[in-house]
């Protein structure tokens, strides 16, 4: 027998590899903002809004808002760059100026607060903005209902003929 002629060759490292347990990733996780039907209504988002960078200062909001989603509304300065405004700009991917200009903004009006100059709690979260997540089998299971609803609903309207 030669070598290039090994009994073993159909014999692949996969076929070891089956008997070795699998490694999960880890779920991907889904998680959103829901805006309360007058979030634009609130006396606080309206005076934002009547300020000359009003628009731009809610667009902040909202991204603060997406960022503390995991952390229940807390932002922490991590002392990566010179100070808080400068390292949220960075995460924000929005300039320094507007980002210093909202953060004092939404703490007038009650909004956020600032805590030691090293944390952001968005204050307003629960009351104009609803939060939630779904993990990626959740996402699947939620449409494929959907589309379980929508083929009997149309099988329905069809059978009424």
């Amino acid at each position: 027998m030669t070598e290039s002629q090994n009994p073993f060759e159909k014999y692949s490292e996969s076929f070891y590899e089956k008997d070795q347990p699998t490694k999960r990733k880890p779920e991907k996780r889904l998680f959103w903002i829901k805006l309360k039907e007058n979030f634009f209504d609130d006396h606080h988002i309206r005076m934002i809004r009547a300020l000359p960078n009003g628009y731009r200062i809610l667009c902040i909001y909202l991204a603060m808002q997406l960022k503390a989603l995991k952390t229940e509304g807390l932002i922490s300065y991590e002392k990566l760059l010179p100070n808080f405004a400068d390292e949220l700009s960075y995460l924000l991917n929005e300039d320094a100026e507007a980002v210093t200009e909202a953060i004092d903004s939404l703490t007038r009006f009650g909004l956020i607060e600032l805590w030691d100059n090293d944390k952001l709690l968005m204050s307003a979260h629960q009351e104009i903005i609803e939060a939630g997540s779904e993990g990626a089998s959740a996402e699947r299971m939620r449409r494929l209902r959907e589309k379980l609803k929508n083929d009997s609903s149309h099988s329905d309207a069809n059978s009424d003929d």
